[in-house]
């Protein structure tokens, strides 16, 4: 009884915070574009706005480059599990399809997570707007995805939510995997975590079983793929939950009647299997012969490519070196005062960001990459002793020596392969 009254609080908590979600969000930009402007970037404009967050457009004042700014609440357990996975993913994932995250930073209400700008948008806007992929396309683009998702699976994550909508277009058309806000950072063991998009979900998660979540994973990779070949769902445009159900746990795909080639039906069947263990590994995708008719000289993993890097890559390089040296001689920590915590002595307590001279405002506050680069999770759930939620925060966070611009968390710039 217990278990299910917090289920249902969590979701009234989630409900209320999509429904205010818009008007906090609005009537705090002013103080987000301060925020953004402190930390070296111009607001240009919103692109866009999800359940737990939404994402503008900025450029780097110095650097000359766009980038996305994802913002979150931080009042919200929800919101701050939500980063605090992403963030966590991000900082382990290093892959020419996956999202690059160049560094984040926060104030008293709001996480701010810098991100690779893709000015193509997502697969599922592609589709919509040019229909299905053509063979080759098609080929080139599961070749992408299939490599991203090898590459977080090496690394023991799990996505959890693959659809096109999460897989974006940079500006050269490259696949770009994205949002690890409900990703498995433990995929190597069974789990009970059944969130995700529901026509996508396998049907292991659908009727709530302990389930390896990259097999999880193969079976959403299916149900996209399927999709990007015929921009239509394989259960059709099935409305009624009890009927979509059904589909699933059915394994009700049919794959006759469209112009598929062969060696695509052979993978989407292996895919599509309702016994998790007889789904292939995603190690095994690649050596289907779509992959190496179309893209024989392009399925390669990104660390054994050689790829050109394109121009603007280079400035974000120089953006990340001049920012990295800054991280070297750092040692004082800005984690000195707990914040609400119930323990004031606390080294696991998050703590409020300083204050700027002169201003009743909060200065954003950046993290440090030598705190986290291990991929411990950060606790950014403003006013919560982190020891109490199972949080690891490490006890020395490093701080530029320049009090008005804390360090920053940024991860080079990977070679990229050319698109489609």
């Amino acid at each position: 009884m217990s278990t299910n009254l917090s289920i249902i609080n969590a979701t009234i908590e989630k409900i209320i915070i999509i429904l205010m979600e818009s008007s906090i969000l609005e009537s705090e930009i002013d103080r987000i574009k301060k925020a953004i402007s402190d930390h070296g970037y111009k607001y240009i404009e919103p692109l866009g706005k999800g359940g737990f967050s939404s994402v503008h457009l900025v450029s780097s004042e110095k650097y000359s480059c766009e980038f996305a700014i994802k913002i979150s609440q931080r009042r919200s357990s929800i919101h701050a599990s939500c980063v605090d996975t992403e963030i966590s993913s991000l900082l382990k994932l290093t892959h020419p399809n996956v999202i690059q995250m160049y560094e984040f930073f926060y104030d008293d209400l709001f996480i701010y997570v810098v991100l690779e700008y893709c000015p193509g948008g997502s697969l599922e806007d592609y589709i919509k707007k040019n229909g299905p992929l053509k063979k080759k396309e098609l080929a080139l683009t599961c070749q992408q995805i299939i490599e991203a998702l090898q590459h977080c699976h090496e690394q023991n994550i799990a996505h959890r939510d693959l659809k096109p909508a999460n897989i974006l277009l940079d500006r050269h058309n490259r696949c770009k995997l994205a949002d690890f806000g409900i990703s498995d950072l433990q995929s190597s063991t069974k789990v009970r975590l059944f969130n995700g998009t529901y026509s996508f979900m396998a049907p292991e998660v659908v009727l709530k079983e302990a389930h390896d979540a990259r097999k999880s994973d193969i079976w959403s990779l299916a149900v996209t793929f399927y999709m990007l070949a015929t921009g239509e769902l394989p259960w059709g445009n099935c409305k009624d939950k009890a009927e979509l159900k059904k589909c699933i746990t059915l394994g009700a795909v049919s794959l006759n009647g469209h112009d598929f080639d062969f060696s695509f039906v052979l993978l989407l069947k292996r895919m599509f299997k309702l016994n998790p263990e007889e789904r292939p590994d995603i190690s095994e995708l690649l050596q289907y012969k779509i992959f190496t008719d179309f893209c024989p000289n392009e399925c390669l993993s990104a660390g054994s490519s050689l790829m050109k890097l394109p121009a603007h890559a280079y400035t974000c390089y120089k953006f990340y070196n001049s920012r990295r040296r800054s991280l070297r001689s750092l040692s004082v920590s800005p984690f000195n005062n707990p914040l609400n915590s119930d323990d004031d002595n606390s080294s696991e307590s998050l703590v409020e960001p300083p204050k700027v001279q002169g201003s009743n405002s909060t200065r954003p506050n950046s993290i440090g990459l030598n705190s986290i680069q291990s991929g411990f999770k950060l606790g950014l759930y403003s006013g919560q002793n982190l020891a109490s939620r199972g949080k690891i925060l490490p006890k020395q966070v490093p701080l530029s020596m320049n009090p008005h611009r804390p360090p920053t968390i940024l991860v080079k710039p990977k070679l990229l392969k050319g698109g489609f």
